[in-house]
């Protein structure tokens, strides 16, 4: 089994590439994306929310930038959500991302018979994992949305993953439910990938992932259930 973590994913307040990394592994890079972007829009929009949002919410981004699952708030273990950043997705994480090797961060490097894509439509995303998984062959997908956390109601400003459908049950330890990541920048096509195993706690490890039709140092990130 590749994996002993829930893998499933976007940030809000990132921090700079390979923060947070194990100790001796290889990253590179320096780039962070900010959390919002020019179409941020002012607290007026907050009318339409529902719980209403909160006075301490800091500014939001209410693109399109594909599917958009409606914001309505958010409850988990009994505290109330109103803020979030991204209401759309983060525009620029859209897309099909694979799973790469940590320490090489080349698309060549093999990982065996593991196979992992991550796919990002507006605020929703899809996930796609095949591979040997305690000593069976299983070909699993997820599908959730995502919500982008403000530090006055979540500390760590992460972002919310909620996995609302999970084929088959159970596969690579997932089940349906909400738990926090975030995701660091290297230039437009390589993402490191921070995920919790559970809401702001659990274990945290982090993962690279390269964008599907770019060429990562002259090796094509090319999707790999594609023959």
């Amino acid at each position: 089994m590749m994996r002993t973590l829930l893998l499933l994913l976007v940030c809000t307040a990132c921090t700079t590439y390979g923060t947070g990394a194990a100790p001796g592994d290889a990253v590179a890079g320096d780039a962070t994306h900010s959390s919002l972007d020019s179409e941020s829009t002012p607290d007026s929009a907050a009318a339409v929310d529902a719980p209403p949002r909160s006075a301490v919410c800091g500014k939001f981004d209410d693109g399109v930038y594909g599917k958009k699952h409606p914001w309505s708030g958010f409850v988990q273990a009994g505290k109330t959500y109103t803020c979030n950043e991204c209401r759309g997705g983060y525009p620029g994480d859209q897309g099909m991302w694979r799973l790469i090797d940590f320490k090489t961060e080349n698309p060549a490097t093999s990982l065996g018979d593991y196979r992992e894509t991550l796919t990002f439509d507006g605020n929703t995303w899809h996930e796609h994992i095949a591979g040997d998984d305690q000593g069976k062959q299983v070909d699993a997908t997820i599908d959730g949305w995502f919500w982008c956390a403000d530090t006055s109601e979540l500390n760590s400003g992460k972002a919310v993953f909620i996995a609302e459908t999970v084929v088959p049950p159970g596969a690579w330890g997932m089940s349906v439910g909400a738990f926090t990541a975030d995701i660091k920048s290297n230039g437009d096509n390589l993402r490191a990938i921070g995920f919790d195993t559970a809401f702001d706690g659990g274990t945290h490890a982090e993962y690279i992932y390269c964008r599907v039709g770019s060429v990562i140092n002259g090796v094509a990130c090319s999707d790999p259930f594609q023959k």
